[in-house]
């Protein structure tokens, strides 16, 4: 039984209304004809637009939209009575990962209170009215959980700070749903399905009052399912930003105007009027400057191109598909994991690999470089948690006859060192693995595999551990942001020098309680990163429970003590092979990875 559909029974059984609405996970497995619809039809409008935005975020703040949206035809007649046991089952049975939206109003004996901004959330804390309630974090603030008054109370919205009121007529999703941009929702206090909530404050009542009496329900009700995230690139367009991240903003919007085909007068004309909404606004000679900056490398990139490079003939379309290979990895230690894998890496493809502490991560990770260096090919490997001499030691250990505790106490000889590197083996991987010392950025790496590429004539299969350590140019205080940024960058990269890239991100703490069902949203930098990952794999010790795969209990002593870890493949896109679990073992004395 899935994680949602446990928990849409739950609320069911406390007399909670439920219906299935669509999620991330849903749509990115099976965008709906519907929606391809909906999106040629916002496309059209948006080109009409004096200052069209680009097509690209219509997509984005589309897909966003969905995820609020009932994945059932006709959900009225939930208002008024609750679905059967089996109707839910069905629901969830057919869509497993879809979310769970509560139909708010007397059939559920619920209104609740959705928060979506910092000074909402102000308000309500510095009011009282978080005390006794159920809260649950959203993806921007709180939904606070109320039991129903005595009163009628319909949905309504308070635009000046961001408040929705879901009454009769309206639904909100539960934990644990998923929000279009990978957040998944979660109690903090007095989760309704083990403690009911409090009656609605009469003070809360008052302020319901002022909202009807200021504001059309009508139109109130169709905006309230659609507010404007400021921090996204619509959101930013709209609203503008501050200081500190003016620039960096600016640049990324004008890139977007530019790359939808605006001519420079236009973008010059809107960056403009963008600039005034920002606190405080960049001079106008900034923003010339910027304009023409972008401008300039925009006609250098289309001059570059001629257009009869776009078209495909039949010899183009062979020697394509000739040249598109897949890199080895197995080595005579991971055969039935690059069999799982479609018979190696793939270039263009995003890699990403979690696990829980002390999963071998690492470990994996070098035995796959070293094997990839061994067949003759380069890898380039990011390391900001072990050092290359750390990495070498691994190495040294699984090729030699010395152990990993011999080799840390520094009982070795620097020339019994040089005399066991002197291997044709180790120097085959010496000859190929590339290990920076220092953290270049991102927009340094084209620089680094030119290099490769002039001195192996191949391009390098890239390694990161971990992910969250990457830095760019571009800074954002918003972590969210950040790793989009990174994930955009990599994607180009792997596409653009067709290779792969590889690396190692964190699962978020509540993955590693015991019995915890282990999915896509257990990575700490779920959203964009899952959408823009050809491959996921999570490193832990599991067991299976009805199709669902679960943390075993003291998991750490078992890997600690057997070295057994499974290989869990969540997903796997774009000919990177099958879904699948490979059963592992990682020798720490030698640093050497099997299958069991």
């Amino acid at each position: 039984m899935s994680n949602q559909l446990t928990a849409a029974l739950q609320y069911l059984n406390e007399g909670f209304s439920i219906i299935p609405v669509w999620s991330p996970y849903m749509l990115d497995d099976d965008l709906p004809p519907a929606f391809f619809y909906e999106l040629d039809t916002l496309i059209k409008k948006n080109r009409d637009k004096l200052n069209p935005l680009p097509e690209e975020l219509l997509k984005e703040e589309l897909l966003t939209d969905w995820c609020k949206r009932p994945a059932i035809p006709v959900w009225k007649k939930f208002q008024n009575s609750l679905a059967s046991n089996n109707e839910v089952k069905q629901w969830f049975t057919k869509n497993p990962t879809a979310n769970i939206g509560i139909v708010t109003g007397k059939v559920s004996n619920l209104v609740v209170v959705d928060l979506d901004s910092d000074e909402a959330v102000k308000t309500f804390r510095d009011k009282g009215w978080f005390d006794g309630a159920g809260v649950a974090k959203s993806a921007h603030g709180y939904h606070i959980y109320f039991s129903y008054p005595d009163f009628e109370v319909r949905n309504s919205v308070d635009k000046s700070i961001s408040v929705d009121i879901r009454g009769e007529g309206g639904y909100i999703l539960a934990p644990p749903s998923v929000h279009g941009s990978g957040i998944e929702y979660k109690w903090e206090s007095r989760n309704i399905l083990t403690q009911d909530p409090e009656k609605l404050p009469k003070e809360i009542f008052q302020y319901i009052k002022k909202l009807f009496a200021s504001s059309d329900n009508s139109k109130s009700q169709k905006n309230s399912n659609q507010p404007i995230n400021g921090n996204s690139l619509t959101g930013i367009i709209v609203n503008g930003c501050d200081d500190g991240e003016r620039h960096d903003s600016g640049i990324r919007i004008a890139g977007y105007f530019f790359g939808k085909g605006l001519n420079e007068e236009v973008v010059l004309a809107n960056m403009l009027d963008w600039n005034r909404k920002n606190r405080p606004p960049l001079t106008d000679k900034e923003i010339v400057q910027m304009v023409n900056n972008i401008a300039g490398h925009e006609k250098e990139k289309s001059s570059a191109v001629t257009i009869d490079s776009f078209l495909w003939d039949e010899k183009r379309i062979a020697a394509e598909s000739e040249n598109k290979h897949r890199i080895s990895f197995a080595g005579d230690n991971l055969l039935n994991l690059e069999n799982e894998l479609s018979g190696g890496l793939v270039g263009g493809c995003i890699y990403l690999l979690g696990g829980v502490p002390s999963a071998g991560k690492t470990a994996v990770v070098n035995c796959i470089a070293d094997n990839i260096c061994l067949s003759g090919h380069p890898v380039l490997i990011f390391s900001y948690d072990d050092s290359p001499m750390e990495l070498n030691n691994r190495t040294l250990a699984r090729f030699s006859n010395y152990t990993m505790d011999v080799i840390n106490k520094q009982a070795i000889s620097t020339t019994d060192k040089c005399t066991a590197y002197s291997s044709s083996v180790l120097q085959e991987i010496i000859r190929n693995k590339y290990m920076p010392n220092e953290n270049f950025k991102i927009e340094l790496w084209p620089g680094l595999i030119e290099q490769i590429i002039e001195k192996h004539h191949k391009p390098p299969v890239i390694f990161i551990d971990y992910l969250k350590r990457l830095v760019t140019k571009k800074k954002s205080a918003d972590e969210r942001m950040r790793i989009d940024e990174i994930i955009k960058q990599l994607d180009g990269i792997a596409k653009k020098y067709d290779l792969p890239i590889f690396a190692i991100s964190e699962l978020n703490r509540e993955s590693y309680r015991a019995g915890q069902n282990i999915g896509m949203a257990s990575f700490k930098e779920s959203g964009g990163l899952e959408y823009s990952a050809s491959w996921l794999g999570v490193l832990a010790s599991f067991e299976e429970r009805n199709g669902e795969y679960k943390l075993i209990q003291n998991w750490e002593s078992a890997i600690r003590y057997s070295g057994n870890i499974d290989l869990l493949v969540l997903k796997a896109k774009r000919g990177t092979g099958e879904l699948c679990q490979v059963p592992l073992n990682i020798n720490t004395k030698k640093m050497l990875v099997t299958e069991r």
